[in-house]
């Protein structure tokens, strides 16, 4: 088949209205999360939270929801039923996101984003195993490509409506936050009548080299999900949460407008928008990590610059560049973890990548918070690009190696401990 035949074949005019209906979900979801996230620095400063206590919101959360995303996963194959999950984790964070307007102390903000985020774990798992079962291999990144870029601009939106209602409206900080019910409740129609859920007991996927025209390896043997999982780890470990970026830009020392923060996330899931619609096509055709290698790499210099340079134009292109390589990383990574998995165990797949995932979030805001507020953000982002750094190379020595994605990707012969290795 010739280059530009895949391209048609793997554009994201081809894929199927589940991808489409997925990517609608994220937009919505993200929107409502989106008009609160970037208002927490400001938040929970105003109820005397330091750094530490920031990095805890999210670290807590995320922790809590790595685990439920593993059991979801599990239980999605056990039973042969994703949808349930989908739905009941998209309603629980609808219901329980606009309540952090009633926080009173930052630990109330702690809690209330755990409850949040235990509607992520249900659903994140189970939602990527229905994606990743709706097109073939040679169409995956492609696929993710399009529902992480609407993730991506529904994050971009819900700053923009923050904004809004902050100037146009002269609303506060807890209005904005009851207001973030509205698009969180449409999300939740929207998977409820338009998310279609494909057999998890299908053939087997088409693997992408044979889809451009390489035939698949001979022993058609796909690396383990381990060799993915530990530098996958490593640069899990380095992703901080990305509101202490906006803490570096000075914002809060400088006297920043409160607008500023919304304004700033804005831009930054603006340009995570365009690089994750570009990223995932082209992950179809050059392979998944070629891709990762240049956004991790990326990651390295942008926590680089951030710990070198006090220069506010440097700061602002170092969050420019972690913008780019955290947009073309995020549905490359699900895609390579689909290309690893067995079709009817995509759930625990995923379970553990986002395990992975999750469970050393906290860790990694934990001791950024702590280092920060202990020696300053120099050491704490110059630490973080050495680990980003470290990632990279895992990510080469222990990488398939391959230019296209691994072959005997969804393929009957992949043998079933390839996901059980990333226990």
């Amino acid at each position: 088949m010739a280059p530009s035949a895949v391209m048609r074949a793997s554009g994201p005019s081809r894929l199927p209205a589940t991808v489409w209906a997925l990517g609608a979900v994220s937009f919505l979801t993200d929107a409502a999360s989106e008009m609160i996230v970037p208002l927490l620095p400001v938040f929970v400063a105003g109820l005397g939270g330091g750094a530490l206590a920031l990095g805890l919101v999210e670290g807590v959360a995320n922790a809590v929801a790595s685990v439920l995303k593993l059991v979801s996963g599990r239980l999605s194959d056990r039973f042969g039923r994703a949808h349930p999950f989908v739905v009941a984790g998209y309603a629980l964070s609808a219901a329980a996101r606009p309540l952090v307007a009633l926080a009173a102390v930052p630990w109330h903000v702690v809690a209330l984003r755990a409850v949040d985020r235990i509607g992520k774990g249900l659903r994140s798992s189970p939602r990527d195993a229905i994606l990743a079962r709706s097109v073939d291999s040679a169409r995956r990144g492609a696929a993710f490509g399009v529902q992480r870029a609407l993730d991506h601009a529904g994050a971009a939106v819900g700053p923009l409506l923050a904004v809004v209602l902050l100037v146009g409206f002269a609303a506060d900080v807890r209005t904005v936050f009851w207001a973030a019910a509205v698009p969180g409740a449409m999300a939740v129609i929207v998977v409820l009548w338009f998310v279609r859920e494909p057999s998890p007991d299908g053939p087997g996927d088409t693997h992408a080299g044979a889809a451009a025209g390489r035939s698949p390896s001979p022993d058609a043997s796909a690396p383990p999900l381990w060799r993915f999982l530990v530098p996958y780890a490593a640069v899990a470990l380095a992703s901080v949460t990305e509101l202490f970026l906006l803490m570096r830009l000075g914002a809060t020392e400088a006297g920043l407008p409160l607008v500023g923060y919304p304004l700033a996330w804005l831009g930054m899931h603006v340009l995570k928008t365009l690089a994750a619609a570009r990223a995932g096509g082209w992950s179809d055709r050059v392979g998944r990590r070629l891709v990762l290698v240049w956004a991790w790499t990326g990651m390295a210099v942008a926590y680089g610059l951030l710990a070198a340079f006090d220069a506010r134009p440097i700061q602002w292109a170092a969050l420019a560049l972690f913008a780019v390589q955290a947009g073309a990383a995020d549905g490359v990574q699900r895609a390579w973890v689909a290309d690893l998995v067995p079709r009817a165990r995509l759930g625990t797949g995923f379970g553990w990548f986002h395990f992975v995932e999750g469970a050393l979030a906290l860790a990694a805001s934990a001791w950024f918070g702590a280092v920060w507020d202990m020696v300053g953000a120099a050491v704490a982002f110059g630490t973080a690009a050495l680990l980003a750094a470290t990632a990279v190379v895992a990510l080469v020595a222990f990488g398939s190696g391959r230019r296209s994605p691994p072959d005997g990707a969804g393929q009957p012969g992949v043998p079933e401990d390839a996901v059980d290795a990333g226990q």
